[in-house]
């Protein structure tokens, strides 16, 4: 019988060589970027096909085994964004089998942290974490600074997304710190858009924007696509916070455009979650879900927890908006049960917070305050400043519907002045519209309209939906001063 082994070593082999030419050309950028797409689509399947011989052979064979090590760590970049989560963990785990085989630490670190990635992905984050401080604990022990740096970032990644910012900003810095000793210009650039994500997520986001703009700056004098889509993205989400919706719009667009152009599907996803939380910002709630649902099932077919569990919060929230509240409800019982089971505690804080805002919708506002309690408890965990704000707002508006209006005006006041430390505009103009409300309720007008005219300031400036409930009320409250002032 013949012995196809050679035969299948030099395929195996050759079109590894395919793969890294392509993955090269894509990390390259610029013009070179079309090419790595456009050779890896065209020899996509030769490439599993070489991959899957190398695998089935790596336990009884060590060139094969060599090969099957290589193959998701010289595709890592283009893999990425070309192929499936899943399919991506079944290479690297015989990857990191191979690599154990071979005793070569250095394939089998790299093999770890990319699972780490992989699996952080699908919004497993601690399995992630598991697999990332394998890695860094190999890297650091060989003295290696560049996987080092690459494990720092991935567990800042992880530690993010589990809300827990000020250890993740701790990761961001050390990783900045060996990429400037290094002088790697794109590492430096990822970690400062990471940073940018942790100082939004509490509430810095002036600083946030700087951060974002440089990382920016980065990845286009590097000819970064992906790493450009990005910061595009990031810096959208940064202006949004700070009431600059329309800038924040043209930003998600240019995102959108960018990942559809490398065929970025996860990409994509983020760009129209992130377009659709715009439109609910600016009040239009129908084109808000339409992009959520279009969130939804694209992160579902790609078994993206994470991507799933936004949409169906932000899906959420549009329905309470447009007066249906119990099945608002619905979708945000959906995103608890996901962010529970990921570990994603600042998801579960969120959950929780709209599951408060439902059932104040129901006028059930004694619920309501037990939720925002509980997710004010998270977000303090976590150090979400602006969260905690907001649920200090939400808290004095359960109050209030309940007659209680001296601690309604400590909550709101304390939201107040949380807002202007964070730079949260909305914030601040919610902040002093709910205290103008509990002023002219105790009868001081002059100091409450004071307040709701610059409620009304802020909202106009932002393009709030709230700017035109403000102006009818303000125009009520100062024609009826201007009667009782005839009147006396």
């Amino acid at each position: 019988m013949p012995d196809y082994r050679e035969a299948h070593l030099r395929h195996a082999s050759y079109y590894l060589d395919v793969l890294r030419e392509a993955d090269k050309n894509y990390y390259l950028g610029r013009d070179a970027l079309a090419h790595g797409l456009e050779l890896f689509d065209s020899e996509w399947e030769n490439i599993q096909a070489g991959q899957a011989w190398a695998g089935a052979h790596a336990t009884h064979d060590e060139a094969a085994a060599a090969i099957c090590c290589n193959y998701p760590y010289w595709g890592a970049h283009i893999l990425d964004v070309r192929q499936d989560a899943r399919e991506r963990i079944r290479w690297l785990k015989a990857a990191l089998d191979s690599s154990r085989g071979l005793e070569d630490r250095a394939a089998e670190s790299r093999t770890l942290g990319n699972l780490g990635l992989a699996h952080w992905q699908l919004g497993e984050v601690r399995t992630a974490i598991e697999f990332i401080q394998e890695s860094l604990a190999i890297e650091t022990e060989a003295g290696n600074r560049l996987g080092e740096m690459q494990s720092l970032n991935n567990l800042g990644n992880a530690y993010s997304i589990m809300g827990e910012q000020r250890r993740a900003i701790e990761f961001y810095e050390r990783a900045l710190t060996i990429a400037r000793e290094l002088g790697d210009t794109r590492g430096g650039g990822m970690a400062l858009g990471n940073l940018g994500l942790c100082y939004r997520q509490i509430g810095e986001a002036r600083h946030a924007v700087e951060l974002h703009e440089a990382s920016l700056d980065i990845a286009r004098r590097t000819g970064d696509r992906r790493g450009e889509a990005n910061a595009l993205g990031n810096l959208g989400i940064a202006y949004s916070v700070l009431g600059e919706t329309r800038r924040a719009i043209d930003l998600h667009e240019q995102h959108l455009a960018i990942a559809r152009e490398l065929g970025d599907s996860q990409g994509e996803s983020t760009a129209l979650g992130n377009l659709g939380s715009s439109y609910l910002r600016l009040g239009d709630y129908h084109q808000a879900l339409e992009l959520h649902r279009q969130r939804l099932d694209a992160a579902q077919a790609a078994g993206d927890k994470v991507g799933e569990a936004a949409a169906l919060s932000n899906m959420g929230v549009a329905y309470k908006n447009l007066g249906e509240p119990q099945r608002a409800i619905q979708y945000h019982e959906r995103y608890l049960a996901i962010a529970r089971e990921i570990g994603d505690r600042h998801g579960e804080a969120n959950a929780i917070a709209n599951l408060g805002l439902a059932h104040a919708t129901l006028g059930d506002h004694q619920s309501a305050a037990g939720f925002y309690e509980q997710a004010l408890a998270i977000y303090g965990e976590t150090g979400d400043r602006q969260a905690v704000g907001t649920m200090l707002g939400n808290l004095g508006n359960a109050h209030h519907l309940q007659g209680d209006v001296q601690n309604a005006a400590v909550y709101y006041q304390q939201h107040l002045e949380l807002a202007r430390v964070v730079g949260d505009k909305l914030g601040e103009g919610n902040a002093l519209w709910n205290i103008s409300l509990v002023l002219y309720a105790l009868g001081e007008r002059d100091e409450a309209i004071s307040h709701a005219e610059e409620a009304y300031d802020i909202y106009r400036k932002i393009e709030s939906p709230n700017a035109t409930k403000a102006c009818d009320r303000l125009a009520e409250w100062r024609e009826q001063t201007r009667l009782d002032d005839r009147v006396t």
